[in-house]
């Protein structure tokens, strides 16, 4: 498969440092399932417009913490304000879906279904990026999305649930998030993005809140309200970070891992034992990921 060759600024600017990104990745991965996990304790309590609310604030915590390290916020560039506009909304999509999606699913289904993202990324890099896929690439990208419909045990009636849907248009909405953070990732720093994208969601909520209400905080589950805005804004620092480091389409193809995490969490919280279907989903999904990490940082040696 061929695409159109990088130009000579776009190979100086953006770097392929697999082992890296793959090690970034992997962290934000499991931030992301504990997330994911707080949001499903907290979709039976709060509407949805009220928990982006929780994610934003307690996730400018480590957001605020690198500003100050960097120096301050004469620090923050906002180069590209489109950029920052287009991450935030993709963003709240991406909550409001997903976080729909944990009502009606168990946690590692729905993130099975979202882990469709990868390929979508994979697939946007192309004409978005200009990045090139290798054959290689793509065959390990197919072999972890046979292992995400292995997992699904799909019936003719399966995919059509509106849940399920909710979760193919989350992965599709997070894929777009990924792409604009690989495209302006040199212009725009990780502090600004991670400023930007909470602050919106503040104003966003809030205004949803005045519309439709709110919920008194229960201090019961506080430690659930806090960790899906501590566990995001983490997630977002090493993500970003990861997509800095290395090429969408093969950071992307390291997302599968997020199945096992929700697996593991999902089984610690509420009790959702994988079955062997699933164990071999999972076993196959990271397998795929093992491979491109081992291709790419053999090419990187070279």
């Amino acid at each position: 498969m061929t695409t159109r060759e990088s130009s000579p600024a776009q190979e100086t600017t953006r770097q392929h440092r697999p082992a890296q990104g793959a090690m970034l990745i992997t962290i934000a991965m499991v931030c992301m399932a504990l997330m994911d996990s707080c949001g499903k304790f907290l979709v039976d309590h709060y509407p949805i417009h009220q928990i982006l609310i929780f994610r934003a604030v307690f996730a400018l915590i480590p957001i605020l913490y690198l500003i100050y390290k960097a120096g301050g916020f004469r620090t923050l560039r906002f180069k590209s304000p489109t950029a920052h506009i287009g991450r935030a909304i993709c963003g709240i999509a991406t909550m409001f879906t997903f976080f729909e999606a944990l009502k009606h699913m168990t946690l590692v289904d729905a993130t099975a279904v979202g882990m469709t993202a990868p390929i979508l990324i994979a697939l946007l890099s192309v004409p978005l990026l200009g990045e090139r896929v290798g054959i290689h690439r793509w065959s390990a990208i197919a072999v972890g999305l046979v292992g995400v419909v292995v997992m699904l045990r799909p019936t003719p009636n399966g995919l059509a649930e509106p849940a399920a849907l909710l979760a193919l248009a989350a992965a599709f909405l997070y894929a777009l998030i990924q792409i604009i953070t690989r495209k302006y990732a040199e212009s725009e720093t990780t502090e600004a993005l991670g400023f930007s994208y909470n602050c919106t969601l503040i104003v966003v909520g809030s205004l949803l809140c005045a519309v439709f209400g709110y919920e008194p905080i229960s201090w019961e589950i506080m430690p659930q309200t806090v960790g899906v805005g501590l566990f995001g804004g983490i997630m977002m620092i090493f993500m970003i970070a990861a997509y800095r480091a290395a090429e969408a389409s093969f950071i992307s193809s390291l997302d599968y891992t997020a199945i096992v995490w929700a697996g593991v969490f999902g089984w610690i919280f509420w009790g959702e034992v994988p079955d062997t279907v699933t164990a071999i989903g999972a076993t196959i999904v990271t397998g795929a990921g093992l491979y491109i990490l081992k291709r790419e940082t053999m090419k990187k040696a070279d």
